[in-house]
């Protein structure tokens, strides 16, 4: 993170089908999103790819830019503002202000969108 650029939070929508399985935010406070089969899976689901711990990160913060990383086996369109580009498994790209995008990881669809992170509340 630069002082230019504010830090971005990444909010994730899991679905099956309809059906939302999971709702989460990636930003400093939970700096990774984690797919696969461990215990440690922000959403359950089989992955090429995993590690030991059976997950892979979706997303994570690097440097405090957030990062998308699509496992084997995943498909995806990114859009940056009106462009769209195609997404394919083992592609990284860091997500910007304003990026969204739709990934299928097997049956689950993840629908992400990066904007402004919003301060911690003061108490």
């Amino acid at each position: 993170m630069t002082a230019t650029h504010a830090p971005l939070t990444v909010e994730v929508v899991a679905r099956a089908g309809a059906t939302i399985v999971d709702v989460r935010q990636v930003d400093r406070r939970c700096p990774v999103y984690r797919i696969g089969e461990g215990p440690r899976a922000h959403a359950p689901v089989a992955v090429g790819g995993a590690g030991a711990d059976g997950c892979v990160a979706l997303i994570e913060l690097r440097g405090g830019s957030p990062w998308l990383a699509l496992p084997s086996g995943a498909s995806g369109e990114l859009r940056r503002g009106a462009a769209a580009e195609p997404l394919v498994a083992g592609q990284a790209v860091q997500l910007t202000e304003g990026t969204c995008a739709i990934v299928q990881v097997g049956p689950l669809r993840f629908e992400l969108r990066a904007s402004p992170d919003e301060p911690a509340p003061a108490f």
